[in-house]
């Protein structure tokens, strides 16, 4: 069985987000203390503590499902570019905080994350441009993008 560009990139999207909601829903305390010490966040850090994770899983049923699966790409390139921003910030202003992130991703140093983040970010919209539209035929004369 060949996987097509997309779906392998789905999943890698899916075991990446499965993975980083469940860590940061698992270790909600130090999730929330590490935005607690970053002057962007600390306003926000019990709403982002919960809404980050949520999103991320919702990121994963969009994914999931074949129908929604551009829109999860999409979704994901969107999430992951907010990602890389939050990260060139941190390296822009180098804050040595710690990693919101969680898991085996927080070991890893700003600068390495920003490859990371721009790698998988590259690829999502890669993905996304190569997912066809689909198309509902409303008469024989037209075709409407869904």
């Amino acid at each position: 069985m060949i996987f097509s560009f997309k779906e392998v990139t789905a999943g890698l999207l899916v075991l990446l987000f499965l993975y980083t909601a469940l860590t940061k829903l698992k270790n909600s305390s130090g999730f929330i203390g590490a935005m607690q010490h970053n002057p962007l966040l600390y306003p926000y850090a019990n709403l982002l503590s919960w809404l980050i994770p949520i999103i991320e899983l919702i990121i994963v049923a969009l994914l999931f499902i074949p129908g929604t699966r551009r829109s999860g790409i999409l979704a994901s390139a969107v999430l992951l570019s907010g990602f890389t921003g939050y990260i060139g910030y941190m390296l822009f202003s180098n804050s040595q905080l710690p990693c919101t992130c969680g898991g085996v991703l927080e070991h890893m140093s700003w600068r390495q994350h920003l490859v990371f983040n721009t790698i998988m970010t590259v690829i999502s919209i890669a993905a996304w441009l190569r997912h066809p539209k689909r198309f509902v035929a409303t008469n024989r004369s037209s075709r409407i993008p869904v």
